[in-house]
């Protein structure tokens, strides 16, 4: 899969607008269209980092990474969320009685 097809050169954070677990917040397609990486959550936001600064990291090879040679994408609560308690349950703070749940599946599909 190649990150260059992103075409994003930030890491930045992104508002998922939708909670409903069976549609995908964010998707990532490769070059050729073959490969398929969506992400669906219940969390509220989600980080986007492109490898914009990977230039120059060693790999397991014994060679380097290129800028933007990596993606992640990670779900998280909203930030700034443990200074805004009127976010209720988006603020990502628990009681000590509460319990906490939370589901992200990372689906691939190949062609």
């Amino acid at each position: 899969m190649s990150c260059r097809a992103l075409l994003v050169v930030c890491d930045d954070r992104l508002f998922a607008s939708s909670r409903d677990k069976r549609q995908p917040v964010a998707q990532l397609i490769s070059a050729d269209g073959r490969v398929q990486m969506s992400v669906l959550t219940d969390k509220p936001a989600l980080q986007l980092y492109t490898g914009n600064w990977l230039g120059g990291t060693p790999d397991r090879r014994g060679g380097h990474y290129a800028d933007f040679a990596g993606v992640a994408l990670e779900t998280q609560y909203l930030p700034d969320a443990p200074n805004r308690p009127q976010w209720g349950r988006d603020n990502g703070i628990l009681a000590a009685d509460q319990e906490y749940s939370s589901c992200t599946t990372y689906a691939f599909t190949f062609a």
